[in-house]
């Protein structure tokens, strides 16, 4: 995993602006993953427009030549934890966070702030957890060549 200065003050505004009320539920998943889900509808009180000019900015500044892929509003509600497994790179920005809040890997612990983007690498496992009061919240998505 790799740490990275930012500045998410616009992105953090935006995001605050939205009322939890509006997340989606998710009553698929099983309960150990908590009832929200992550946004992928970029059109979602303009999750798209509102992160784009960021998204953008980093990828082309650490990876000059990739194309952003994929790209969600990950949630890891309070108590619960999303494990992953990447064969490709991904980008997290923290929106929302607490200090109970952890980015875990085999060599890599943190508590992620709003002012840091993370990065992880091809094949790495890692994994969020929240153990605080409120949602730990972040922008993520892939980078593809």
């Amino acid at each position: 995993m790799i740490e990275i200065e930012v500045n998410p003050s616009l992105q953090v505004a935006w995001f605050s602006s939205v009322p939890f009320c509006d997340w989606p539920q998710d009553i698929t998943q099983p309960s150990w993953m908590g009832p929200l889900s992550d946004v992928t509808d970029t059109y979602w009180h303009h999750f798209g427009s509102a992160t784009e000019g960021l998204v953008h900015q980093v990828t082309m500044d650490y990876f000059p030549g990739y194309q952003i892929g994929h790209k969600a509003l990950q949630i890891v509600g309070s108590g619960h934890e999303k494990r992953h497994y990447s064969v490709i790179q991904r980008i997290y920005i923290p929106l929302a966070t607490n200090k109970y809040s952890a980015i875990l890997s085999a060599n890599y612990r943190a508590i992620p702030e709003l002012n840091k983007a993370y990065i992880t690498k091809p094949w790495e496992n890692y994994k969020f957890s929240n153990h605080g009061p409120e949602p730990f919240v972040s922008i993520v998505w892939d980078v593809v060549k």
